[in-house]
């Protein structure tokens, strides 16, 4: 009753389009959804995010949730959530991109999500990690543990953006280590993280975690940069 009352004085309205919302739709309706420019990267093993990584390191498998755009629908949830502090919403996109991960049998058996980290103080002044945000809504419906200790990020290198593709590689090299040095061997790992754009940030997290033997190791992405 109370509840009620509360939404219909505050109604809770999508986030892209301002309509209301059902009750059993969260942040994004069913209509901006449906619109909204889906990758498919799941259902086919060699995928561009797959291809991408696959001569620099080797995965079980990768794949992206959603097209990323300048200036689409996209590239707007990732500024609410990024830069306006919209933590659920990461958590509800990760939550619809794991139900169609439901479906991917390499993924079957994985048992460890990992964010990509940000510098502790870059995470104090955000007040959070988006890719955390992310990675809580996935395990929510896979029913996977996650550690966001694991992989640390020890160097406070400058943003990615505007920086050339060889610049990004320059510039996340070496930044990320590890809690600890004891064997994953029996760990399949998948690496969460908000966008993948040239592979770069995700491949030096890749070259970290290789040093603790994890027996397999997957990526997943919110979006992909075409």
């Amino acid at each position: 009753m109370i509840k009620d009352l509360i939404n219909l004085i505050f109604p809770d309205l999508c986030v892209l389009c301002a309509g209301d919302l059902a009750k059993t739709e969260q942040k994004v309706c069913l209509q901006c959804d449906y619109l909204l420019p889906k990758t498919w990267f799941w259902d086919f093993h060699d995928n561009p995010l797959y291809t991408s990584l696959n001569g620099r390191v080797r995965l079980c498998h990768a794949s992206a949730f959603l097209f990323f755009r300048k200036k689409n629908r996209v590239q707007q949830l990732l500024h609410l959530l990024k830069y306006q502090g919209d933590q659920e919403l990461g958590v509800e996109l990760g939550r619809r991109f794991a139900h169609h991960l439901r479906s991917t049998a390499v993924l079957q058996d994985a048992n460890l999500l990992v964010p990509v980290p940000l510098h502790p103080s870059k995470q104090l002044l955000r007040g959070f990690n988006q890719s955390e945000s992310i990675v809580r809504g996935i395990s929510e419906v896979l029913d996977v543990n996650y550690d966001t200790e694991l992989l640390r990020r020890s160097i406070a290198n400058p943003s990615q953006t505007r920086r050339s593709r060889y610049e990004r590689w320059e510039n996340v090299d070496g930044i990320f280590m590890l809690s600890t040095l004891r064997p994953l061997t029996d760990t399949h790992i998948v690496l969460v993280d908000d966008v993948f754009t040239t592979g770069a940030t995700i491949e030096a997290c890749i070259h970290a975690l290789k040093k603790v033997n994890i027996r397999k190791l997957s990526v997943v992405t919110l979006a992909y940069s075409e």
